[in-house]
C-alpha cells in the first residue's frame, strides 16, 4: 500500500462566505401569534393573577391555541 491512510488538508486563510441559500429567511423565523393580542394579554394576567406565577407558561400556550 502506497497511499497514506490520512488525506492532506488543506489550510486556507480565505474568509467564509455565507450565501442567502444557507440563511434562513427571516419569515421562516417568525411564529406564529394570537389573532387579538389584547385579548390574549389580558387572558394570561389575569389567568397569573388567579392562578399564580407558575400558571403563566401554559396560559400563553392556551391563549396562541384558543386567541
Amino acid at each position: 500500500m502506497s497511499e497514506p491512510l490520512v488525506d492532506a488538508v488543506a489550510v486556507s486563510n480565505a474568509a467564509p462566505v455565507l450565501s442567502a441559500a444557507v440563511l434562513p429567511p427571516v419569515a421562516a423565523e417568525v411564529k406564529p401569534g394570537v389573532a387579538d393580542f389584547e385579548a390574549a394579554l389580558s387572558f394570561v394576567e389575569k389567568g397569573v393573577a388567579q392562578l399564580g406565577e407558575a400558571a403563566k407558561n401554559e396560559l400563553k400556550e392556551l391563549a396562541k391555541k384558543y386567541l
